[in-house]
């Protein structure tokens, strides 16, 4: 056998350990001391986390954690994101329902569309006086060609079967009955949003309505005044508030961070690129 051949085996040997280790790492880190479990719900929500979103499927498997480790007794969810898909802004919200231990929602920056329909859910909202949220309503937007493909002769031919196949193509316009199609749809979807904040904040669909103003978005210091938000502040004010609802003397805050696979870490390792991520880890929020 070459030297460079033995090289090659030995770096595959190190690196297979060196996984090994990162999840006997992280199996063992995965149940904290602290008694406040810290997720963070950054960027669009979707079902993967792609271009710095984050995935519906980790923000469950998160709370999961959180729910079976015994130590916490409070879970905050630091919430800076302008919302995302609605099927897993719902899916989200569904799971922190049945939450058995209290549940606190910190805006930060953005905490609006879906993002804030998943604070609605929790059993308290902190937010600064200068957060951005609200915008409760539902949106559906593509870009639309057919004037510029007209400006320089180009046709646009549809053989889909049925015809509506190709309904929100970019290569053409909406018939006026595609467009009543589509806000019938965006209609049910934004009526579903809007009864379930309603019921979430304790409030009338009247009220949510006329206080969200069509859907526009407003100051934290407004969510507040309309009955939006519930607190006024930043991280002090979310230990506090963590404080009382688990009944703590003290506060002990671990941030649940989602991990890469087996598959990932090889992969990484093998390109120099792994920085063995814990499933939660103890650090500063």
């Amino acid at each position: 056998m070459s030297k460079e051949l033995r090289m090659f085996y030995y770096l595959i040997s190190l690196s297979l350990l060196a996984v090994f280790f990162a999840a006997l790492l992280g199996s063992f880190f995965s149940v904290l001391p602290g008694n406040v479990a810290l997720i963070r719900i950054e960027g669009e929500i979707g079902s993967q986390s792609i271009f710095g979103g984050v995935s519906v499927d980790d923000i469950i498997s998160l709370i999961d954690e959180a729910e079976r480790n015994p130590n916490v007794k409070v879970v905050v969810f630091s919430i800076n994101s302008p919302g995302g898909a609605i099927v897993s802004v719902q899916e989200i919200v569904e799971r922190i329902k049945v939450m058995e231990k209290p549940k606190i929602a910190w805006i930060r920056d953005v905490g609006t569309s879906g993002a804030y329909w998943i604070a609605s859910a929790c059993d308290a909202i902190v937010a600064s006086p200068f957060s951005i949220t609200g915008s409760i309503g539902v949106v559906a937007s593509y870009l639309e060609f057919s004037g510029l493909f007209e400006k320089y002769g180009i046709r646009y031919v549809n053989l889909s079967i049925p015809e509506k196949k190709d309904m929100l193509s970019p290569y053409r316009g909406l018939t006026e009955e595609e467009k009543k199609d589509i806000m019938e749809i965006l209609n049910e979807s934004y009526w579903g949003f809007l009864e379930d904040v309603a019921h979430n904040r304790n409030m009338s669909v009247e009220e949510v309505t006329n206080l969200s103003d069509e859907g526009a978005i407003m100051l934290g210091k407004q969510a507040y005044e309309r009955g939006f938000v519930d607190y006024l502040g930043g991280k002090e004010k979310v230990l506090e508030v963590a404080r009382e609802f688990g009944n703590l003397t003290r506060v002990e805050v671990s941030v649940y961070e989602s991990k890469k696979d087996i598959s990932e870490l090889l992969s990484d390792l093998l390109f120099g690129l792994s920085r063995f991520e814990l499933k939660a880890s103890q650090k500063p929020f």
